[in-house]
């Protein structure tokens, strides 16, 4: 499972550090952004939606970004699968 609008940059630490994964809203290219990019995030409250991310396929500055919960997730939603609801870590299409 993966959270679609974390709400602070407090939420990668809270999730293990796993990568903040970015959609691009324009092209809907996906990236990840490794949670160190970020420094310390430990208690860090603001807003990831105020990172000022642009695209490097199409130049785009509205984007979507995902925080993943469980190791494997993050591969799964780059590759374009769906991650099952029910056991939370196979991929699905």
């Amino acid at each position: 499972m993966a959270l679609r609008l974390p709400p602070n940059l407090h939420s990668p630490y809270m999730s293990g550090m796993y990568p903040l994964g970015v959609e691009c809203l324009g092209c809907t290219r996906r990236a990840f952004v490794p949670a160190e990019r970020f420094g310390v995030c430990k208690g860090d409250m603001r807003q990831i939606h105020n990172l000022r991310l642009v695209c490097s396929s199409c130049g785009a500055r509205d984007w979507e970004a995902k925080v993943f919960l469980r190791a494997g997730q993050s591969e799964a939603w780059l590759e374009g699968l769906v991650v099952s609801p029910m056991d939370g870590g196979r991929p699905t299409f």
